[in-house]
């Protein structure tokens, strides 16, 4: 890689809750509320959920946006999927339609969804943050940076062990639960964050798929079968 341009550390994205809570409050519109439990309907395409989320999302942060970057779009979409899942869970959500997701419980849906809503927001937060025109590559650098942060992991512990997905009476719950995610802390054992590269053309790295876990967004126990 070339000469370092920018030796700064890269912290965690910091969530004001009394400012932000918007771009997580509306994508939660997705998630159902029944009895004491959150749902996503069933004949709803991860996919299409998926995008209804990035597109409240990215509308409620006011970026300078490079006029060749269209944030709402699938590549976008596929980039950020890239940077919160494992190579099997970031395929079948991105299907058209999805038989595995559809065999999913709706606790897992639930939680799936919710770590990719808590994830999008702290990223789009990262580009906010740089106060910089975003091109690709400054959101090719930034999902990157969350990919191999502490936070990614310290965000999806909690989703999986928030109780909230087994009950709650309200999607101020969901919000609230997705946003305590954001903003869980640090173990003071935490590494150091890297210092970056901060060319404009930081690339996602060819492997980044595959050097997480490969149950990292899917609950334990759950395999990916192939479809016939």
């Amino acid at each position: 890689m070339s000469a370092i341009k920018d030796q700064s550390i890269i912290s965690v994205a910091e969530i004001d809750t009394n400012t932000d809570a918007r771009p997580v409050t509306t994508p939660v519109d997705v998630f159902a509320i029944d009895e004491g439990h959150a749902s996503v309907p069933n004949d709803r395409c991860p996919l299409e959920a998926l995008f209804s989320a990035l597109r409240k999302i990215s509308s409620t942060f006011k970026l300078d946006v490079d006029p060749e970057v269209d944030l709402n779009s699938r590549e976008t979409l596929h980039r950020i999927l890239q940077a919160i899942f494992d190579t099997d869970t970031q395929g079948f959500l991105e299907q058209e339609t999805s038989e595995i997701f559809a065999h999913l419980s709706s606790t897992e849906k639930d939680r799936i969804l919710a770590e990719a809503i808590a994830a999008t927001t702290i990223i789009f937060q990262r580009l906010a943050d740089t106060g910089r025109t975003v091109t690709y590559g400054l959101l090719n650098r930034e999902a990157q940076l969350f990919a191999e942060s502490d936070q990614r992991t310290l965000m999806h512990d909690s989703i999986e062990e928030s109780s909230v997905f087994d009950h709650c009476d309200l999607k101020s719950d969901i919000t609230a639960a997705i946003t305590e995610a954001m903003e869980a802390e640090e173990s003071p054992s935490t590494p150091h964050p890297l210092a970056v590269d901060d060319k404009e053309d930081f690339m996602f790295s060819p492997n980044a798929g595959h050097e997480r876990p490969k149950n990292m967004g899917l609950p334990h126990g759950f395999t990916i079968m192939s479809i016939n």
